[in-house]
């Protein structure tokens, strides 16, 4: 019995903070580590940070990027309309009725309607997730809804409003029931 009580004195020892060697390091052991978890909290506050102002900065330029492709993308339209030697005559011609145009023309005009509300169908989504403000492409709606201010447009759209998304059809017709859509282009005109 002897040789037990001898090793629960040194087990003692090992264990107890009272000991001569353990009780000086176990403050020190309590400080370090003390030390190290105020630090690692820093570090995370710091990391949060340094995300948010990243995903701020990440916001803003997928903001102004989405700004520009549309710019870039109504560009486009109106340079197609430009550069094509067939879209300009096409469409003062529309005004005068649909029954002036033939097969082709009508067939031109409906795929150049498409390619133009598709992009404007492009904006609707990209306002509805909120990439891009209302006061920012409030100006590309009036210049898509001033298209439907031609007869031959406003026949197309009752005729083909079914292919677009239908989100953006109420979006469209809620707007035109504000009411009836100035003649802005030249070639979109009411006469």
């Amino acid at each position: 019995m002897s040789g037990t009580g001898v090793a629960d004195a040194d087990m003692r020892s090992v264990l107890s903070p009272t000991t001569d060697g353990a009780a000086a390091l176990f403050p020190h052991f309590a400080m370090i580590g003390t030390s190290v978890a105020a630090n690692a909290a820093v570090g995370v506050i710091a990391t949060l940070i340094y995300l948010a102002i990243q995903i701020r900065q990440n916001t803003k330029a997928v903001r102004s990027s989405s700004i520009q492709n549309l710019v870039q993308s109504f560009s486009t339209t109106a340079q197609a309309a430009v550069e094509n030697e067939y879209i300009i005559p096409l469409l003062l011609k529309a005004n005068a009725g649909g029954e002036a145009l033939t097969e082709e023309e009508r067939a031109r005009l409906h795929f150049w309607f498409i390619m133009t509300f598709r992009r404007f169908e492009g904006v609707y989504f990209q306002r509805d997730l909120g990439i891009v403000d209302a006061e920012v492409i409030d100006g590309f709606e009036r210049s898509h809804i001033a298209i439907l201010a031609s007869k031959s447009a406003q026949e197309w759209w009752a005729n083909s409003k079914e292919i677009f998304n239908s989100g953006f059809v109420s979006y469209l017709e809620a707007l035109l029931e504000k009411g009836t859509p100035k003649a802005l282009h030249p070639v979109f005109r009411i006469d």
